[in-house]
C-alpha cells in the first residue's frame, strides 16, 4: 500500500472538527457525480509515488543519481508486486541501462532541489511484456491476473465503542491510502449519506449480509473485507497497542485474520495504523499471487471450441487471447460456420487460465459433453450445459487463528493453417515454440 505522509493524526478520537466536516462535505459532493462504476484500476505495470532523496556534489549530479535510484526502486517494487515473497531474492539484479530499457517513461512530483540535494516522488511506467519476459527467462514464477476490486470496510473500536464512519481514524486512514495498483485493487466506501445510513459498526462486525451485499453491489466489488482496529493504551504516552481483526465476506463463508501491533518508540498513531494496513494489504496480495502464479517451466495444452459465428467475433477473441499472459501459443485446428477449434498452450492450471481469460472478458467453460468452450463474456450463453471453472478461495491466508504478536505479456503467438500467423516473436528476442 502506498502510504501518504502528508499529515499526521495524533488525536485517537479522530481528525479535527473542521477537517472532518470538510471531508464529509467533499464525500457528499463526490457522491453526487462519481458513480462507483467509474472507479478505474491503476495500471499494473506503473509504480507511483516512489520517494527519492539524493545528495551529491551538485544539483545536476544529484538529479541524475535520483533518476537512477527512482528507476531501481520502482522496478524492485514492481517485482514485489508480481512475484511471491519467497522468490524475491532469486530475481537477478539488472544493470542500470537494462532497467531504463524496461521503462516506457517516468514523471516526477513534489520536486525540490538545492545546490547539492534532490528530492522528488517518481512515477515509472514499465513495459509489461518485457518485464514478464525477463522474469520468465530467469525461471521466476509470477502473477499478472488481477482480482476484481475488493471493498475494505474499516471499523474503529476504542473506549468509546465501535464506529465505521465519523470519528474513526482507521476509516479515515484507509480512505486516503487504499491502493488500486496491486493485483488485488482495494476500494474504500466514500462514506456518503447512503453509505452511512446503510450499515452500522455492529452490522459490519457481524457480517450482516443484508447490509453488506448492497454495499458490494454499489461499488461493483468482487468481495468485501471488514477490518476492525481495536485501540488499547495511549498513543500519546507511547503505550498503544492496535489489535486488528479482518473478516472476509464472501459466498463461500467468512474467513478471519488477526494480528497485534505494539507501538514502537517515537511512533505516532498514523504510523502504527500504516504498519497494520500494510500487513493486511500484504496478506491479501500474497494470497492472491500464490493462487495465480504463472510458472512457465510446465506448459499444458487444451483443445477448445471458440464461438465465432462471424469474422468480427473471431478478431475480438484473437485480440483478447493475445493479452492473456499465461497463454504461450494458440493454433487454429479447424474452422466452421459456428466456431473455431483452437489448440491453446498455456502455463498454470485450467482454473488459472479460466480466471485470467475472464479478466479480458473471455469465458472458458468445460462442457461435460463436448469439452472446453470459449466465447466472449458479453455474448449470450452460446453453448448448452456449461459448467464454469471457478476461481477458488480468494484469500486462503485468512483462517480462524487467534491474533498473534506483531513479529511477524510475454508475447503471444497465434498461428494456423486457415490464415497467416497473427502474432510476433518476443520483443526481447525470445522464440516461442511452434
Amino acid at each position: 500500500m502506498a502510504v501518504l505522509r502528508g499529515r499526521k493524526i495524533t488525536d485517537p478520537s479522530g481528525i479535527s472538527i473542521d477537517i472532518r466536516a470538510a471531508l464529509v462535505t467533499v464525500c457528499l459532493l463526490l457522491s453526487a457525480w462519481l458513480a462507483p462504476a467509474a472507479w478505474a484500476q491503476g495500471d499494473l505495470f506503473t509504480v507511483r509515488d516512489v520517494p527519492v532523496d539524493v545528495t551529491a556534489k551538485s544539483a545536476v549530479a544529484a538529479r541524475e543519481q535520483a533518476i537512477a535510484q527512482g528507476h531501481r526502486d520502482a522496478l524492485d517494487l514492481l517485482f514485489r508486486r508480481l512475484v511471491p515473497a519467497e522468490q524475491w531474492r532469486d530475481i537477478p539484479q539488472l544493470p542500470l541501462q537494462d532497467i531504463f530499457a524496461l521503462a516506457v517513461n517516468f514523471s516526477v512530483a513534489d520536486e525540490r532541489t538545492s545546490d547539492v540535494r534532490y528530492i522528488a516522488d517518481f512515477t515509472v511506467r514499465f513495459l509489461g511484456a518485457e518485464v514478464q519476459a525477463y522474469l520468465r527467462r530467469n525461471n521466476i514464477a509470477f502473477a499478472v491476473t488481477r482480482s476484481d476490486p475488493v471493498l475494505v470496510l474499516p471499523v474503529w473500536t476504542d473506549d468509546l465503542g465501535s464506529r465505521v464512519w465519523l470519528d474513526s481514524p482507521w476509516y479515515e486512514f484507509w480512505l486516503w491510502n487504499a491502493s488500486d495498483e496491486g493485483l488485488v485493487p482495494l476500494l474504500v466506501p466514500l462514506g456518503d449519506l447512503q453509505d452511512m445510513s446503510s450499515i452500522s459498526a455492529g452490522g459490519a462486525l457481524s457480517l450482516n449480509a443484508s447490509m453488506l451485499t448492497p454495499l458490494i453491489e454499489r461499488y461493483n466489488a468482487g468481495d468485501l473485507i471488514v477490518t476492525e482496529a481495536r485501540l488499547q493504551g495511549s498513543p500519546e504516552e507511547g503505550s498503544a497497542r492496535l489489535i486488528t481483526t479482518s473478516l472476509q465476506f464472501s459466498g463461500a463463508g467468512a474467513a478471519r485474520l488477526g494480528e497485534v501491533f505494539d507501538q514502537r518508540e517515537g511512533e505516532e498513531l498514523e504510523d502504527l495504523m500504516a504498519r497494520a494496513a500494510d500487513s493486511l494489504n500484504g496478506e491479501i496480495q500474497e494470497a492472491w499471487k500464490q493462487n495465480n502464479l504463472i510458472a512457465y517451466g510446465n506448459l499444458r495444452a487444451i483443445f477448445a471450441m471458440a464461438y465465432t459465428p462471424d469474422l468480427a467475433s473471431w478478431i475480438e477473441i484473437r485480440d483478447r487471447l493475445r493479452r492473456v499472459a499465461a497463454i504461450e501459443q494458440v493454433k487454429i485446428l479447424s474452422i466452421s460456420k459456428s466456431g473455431s477449434g483452437l489448440d491453446i498452450s498455456f502455463a498454470g492450471t485450467e482454473q488459472q487460465l479460466s480466471l485470467a481469460m475472464s479478466r479480458d472478458d473471455l469465458r472458458l467453460a468445460l462442457n461435460a459433453d463436448s469439452g472446453w468452450e470459449l466465447s466472449l463474456s458479453e455474448v449470450a450463453q452460446p453453448f448448452p450445459n456449461k459448467a464454469k471453472v471457478g476461481a477458488g478461495p480468494r484469500f486462503p491466508g485468512f483462517s480462524d487463528s487467534e491474533p498473534g504478536p506483531d513479529e511477524h505479456s510475454p508475447p503471444d503467438m497465434l498461428e494456423g493453417s486457415a490464415e497467416p500467423p497473427l502474432g510476433a516473436p518476443n520483443a526481447l528476442g525470445d522464440d516461442v515454440a511452434q
